[in-house]
């Protein structure tokens, strides 16, 4: 079964930034096709449980940019609108690790804004304020007895936060495809893991303008080596749509119907070792077409369509 959670506020989107509540938009269509779940207020310990995923410091001033309409970086304004979207996403990402565990077999999307997978330990970054794929991640391996965690990242851009958070973790297993040279310039190789996490973190960079048919073998190669090495209880995708041909913001050449191929290889996996449980998490995707029609492929995977 598929269900959607979402929010009461898709937060503030300045003029010209591509990152804008027009997304959410965009893809409003396809959610309403499915169960939704609506969230009106916060977690009231969100914070405490985003305080497990993020420095103290860092939390405190991006609540405090925020209050002012401030920019965390050159990609990320804020406004108090931002900081309540971001507390709601953060909210999503842990009830529906808690649905999911107590749930077997159940797919969750979680259309979040702003995104997440920049957003490192320490520092807010590349349109991201906290990173809701981690603290479910975190939540499911350290609250709800759901370890190991494989997380898949597609998005054309390497979670360099979502690395960072677990790279010297064995709990959490980081597995990402894309584009590479590409912002934020992380995400070779040979960045395996550290300590507990060494060859928990797999990357697989490919370079612009790779054949699509080519891209997609190397992600159902790999994917089926993580996972056999991974054997997860959950898993999380990160999934960005901004390595679709028309995405203005890279150079990847994937087409709507190749997230879809990408998703039901995801739910094999987790049929396989997780009794079915997925969480999705919306990330890029920033050519309004191409979003919408990449995720109406992406949901109706998860939905077994």
């Amino acid at each position: 079964m598929l269900r959607i959670i979402t929010s009461s506020t898709w937060g503030f989107a300045r003029l010209g930034h591509p990152e804008s509540a027009g997304r959410l938009e965009a893809i409003r269509p396809i959610l309403e096709k499915y169960p939704q779940e609506l969230l009106e207020s916060p977690h009231p310990n969100v914070l405490r449980h985003t305080a497990e995923v993020h420095s103290e410091r860092m939390v405190r001033r991006a609540e405090l940019r925020s209050a002012e309409s401030g920019d965390l970086d050159p990609d990320t304004p804020t406004s108090p609108a931002t900081w309540r979207a971001a507390l709601l996403a953060q909210t999503a990402a842990l009830l529906a690790v808690e649905e999911a565990a107590r749930e077997p077999g159940l797919r969750l999307f979680l259309p979040t804004r702003p995104p997440g997978h920049h957003a490192t330990r320490q520092q807010s970054m590349g349109f991201c304020l906290f990173n809701h794929i981690a603290l479910a991640a975190h939540h499911a391996a350290a609250h709800c007895a759901l370890s190991p965690v494989l997380v898949v990242d597609f998005d054309v851009h390497h979670g360099n936060g979502t690395q960072d958070i677990f790279y010297t973790r064995g709990d959490v297993f980081y597995f990402s495809m894309h584009q590479y040279p590409l912002y934020p310039g992380t995400g070779l190789a040979h960045e395996r893991g550290e300590g507990e996490g060494e060859g928990w973190t797999r990357n697989l960079p490919v370079p612009p303008g790779t054949p699509r048919r080519q891209q997609m073998a190397f992600f159902k190669e790999v994917l089926g080596e993580v996972s056999a090495s991974a054997r997860p209880r959950l898993v999380l995708v990160s999934a960005g749509f901004d390595a679709h041909r028309a995405d203005p913001l890279a150079n990847l050449l994937l087409e709507a119907e190749d997230f879809g191929e990408m998703t039901r290889e995801i739910v094999a996996v987790a049929d396989k070792y997780a009794d079915g449980r997925i969480i999705s998490f919306l990330e890029g995707g920033y050519d309004p077409a191409a979003l919408r029609e990449s995720v109406e492929t992406h949901l109706a995977a998860l939905a077994g369509d």
